[in-house]
């Protein structure tokens, strides 16, 4: 994964398309790694969107708003773990 991030500032879009569909690599390292190529599918960047709405609704206080919003992140996103933690601590440490 260093190397990765390493490609990720350096390389060629040649070196990153091959490193993307290279297996070991971080999931979310390779869409970053896809967005850097410009052939994200989108998902993530829908899953990280809701996210961050999530977190300021929390900061907001819109508790309920807010479990609805990270509520849309699927089971299977990168992302889901980040957006539990959210909403069991309620976006405050």
């Amino acid at each position: 994964n260093l190397y990765a991030l390493y490609l990720l500032q350096n390389g060629s879009a040649q070196e990153l398309a091959a490193l993307a569909d290279t297996q070991g690599i971080d999931v979310m390292l390779k869409e970053i790694i896809k967005l850097q190529n410009g052939k994200s599918s989108g998902v993530l960047l829908a899953d990280y969107d809701s996210l961050v709405k999530g977190y300021e609704l929390l900061k907001e206080g819109k508790i309920e708003q807010a479990h609805a919003e990270l509520d849309k992140i699927p089971l299977t996103s990168p992302v889901r773990q980040t957006a539990l933690a959210l909403k069991h601590y309620g976006g405050n440490k």
